[in-house]
């Protein structure tokens, strides 16, 4: 079940990076990694604004999603994946930053960051079932520490690039507040409507957000100029 829900939820996620790790790569070699600051800082926001939605749609109904999509017996590994969906949620920042890493001459760092949170992930699962936690505290124990890989990734590239701090935590900021208002819209659906009412309308209603957030983005980019 955590194997299925694993390959599924990173498959996105690894298609994505596939995509962006080639351009990346060219472009800091072409034009140097710190004039790509501001393109990285403008991905890194659309990223966090067009999957935010998909991933707390995804932990209100992940079992339902999993049952639809999949049938009936499958509908355990949606639970699985909710142990996942976070360290798949933060590695969707860093996966493709590797490239600058190369650029800079940093393999080493990287290599040794993925050895210790591995070992740390490793040994997260064995204590948890050490201490007698199940399997659920073993997975979380072990989402904690890849979440905590990806973010330490993510800070020590933006330390190595020398890019602007601030722009992670703007990052952040816009991450809650964005996972926030997708939160109660779901709240509401699910209280006052079915799961398919609910997991149907809620994408139509974020679609409508994010058309007005980018038409505000237009007229405030056309009232500069």
């Amino acid at each position: 079940m955590y194997a299925f829900a694993y390959r599924i939820l990173y498959f996105p996620v690894n298609l994505i990076s596939s995509a962006l790790r080639p351009v990346l790569f060219y472009e800091t070699a072409l034009k140097g990694v710190r004039r790509l600051e501001e393109q990285i800082n403008a991905i890194l926001k659309w990223l966090v604004i067009i999957v935010t939605p998909f991933v707390v749609l995804y932990l209100f109904y992940s079992r339902f999603l999993f049952r639809v999509f999949f049938g009936e017996r499958w509908s355990d590994a949606g639970f699985m994946g909710v142990f996942i969906i976070f360290p798949v949620f933060t590695f969707l920042f860093c996966n493709w930053m590797d490239r600058i890493m190369d650029v800079l001459g940093k393999q080493k760092l990287t290599l040794f960051l993925e050895i210790f949170f591995a070992s740390l992930s490793i040994t997260g699962l064995w204590l948890g079932f050490w201490l007698n936690l199940g399997m659920i505290g073993a997975l979380l124990m072990q989402c904690i520490v890849l979440v905590t890989y990806n973010i330490t990734y993510l800070y020590i590239v933006y330390s190595v690039a020398n890019f602007d701090k601030l722009g992670l935590y703007n990052l952040l900021c816009r991450s809650l507040m964005w996972a926030s208002i997708c939160t109660m819209i779901l709240f509401i659906l699910n209280k006052f409507t079915s799961d398919i009412v609910a997991t149907c309308s809620y994408p139509i209603i974020v679609m409508l957000i994010l058309l007005c957030y980018g038409k505000l983005q237009q007229v405030r980019t056309e009232k500069k100029h």
